[in-house]
């Protein structure tokens, strides 16, 4: 379901809010409503997720498969996909994620920027490695060609959840 504009009724700027008042008159009543809008979706209470925890689990996610692809290139965990080239850079870029999402729970708007910025790190990171296995640098296997598409498709997700979460500056 969308956010403000796409959530209930609407009609003339007249925006109903999900207590049955109304926020109507101008572009700025409209931001405050999607402002509190998205703050109730971020703070829902029982057992579903709110966006900023969902883009936390989608950067949990990416930096350990990073850990493990790197694992996997110094030839730890699975023999014969070795290769030093790749195996720092998946380091380096699982390390960054991790300081963005730790540092996602430092108080807004400067968290909600950590997470952005490790998810942005990662996924410019992960494209230049799927870049990379097309022109021919590195390994060219089929497990590694999926692992760094299904890894980019993950951080767009993960970029575009976090960055519509409502956690940002417009809600200092």
């Amino acid at each position: 379901m969308g956010l403000g504009t796409l959530h209930g009724p609407q009609w003339h700027g007249v925006f109903t809010d999900p207590e049955g008042g109304t926020n109507a008159d101008t572009y700025a009543g409209r931001e405050i409503y999607d402002d509190v809008y998205r703050q109730r979706l971020d703070n829902m209470e029982g057992s579903e997720m709110s966006r900023l925890e969902f883009a936390r689990l989608f950067a949990a996610v990416a930096a350990l498969s990073l850990f493990l692809a790197s694992l996997i290139h110094f030839g730890y965990l699975v023999e014969g996909y070795d290769d030093r080239g790749a195996a720092v850079p998946e380091a380096v870029i699982g390390a960054v994620m991790v300081v963005g999402l730790a540092l996602s729970w430092v108080s807004p708007p400067w968290g909600h920027r950590a997470l952005i910025g490790g998810l942005v790190f990662g996924l410019a990171g992960s494209i230049l490695g799927l870049v990379l296995v097309f022109i021919g640098v590195g390994p060219q296997t089929t497990p590694d060609i999926v692992y760094h598409v299904l890894l980019v498709t993950a951080l767009v997700v993960g970029l575009f959840v976090a960055a519509t979460s409502g956690t940002g500056p417009s809600s200092d």
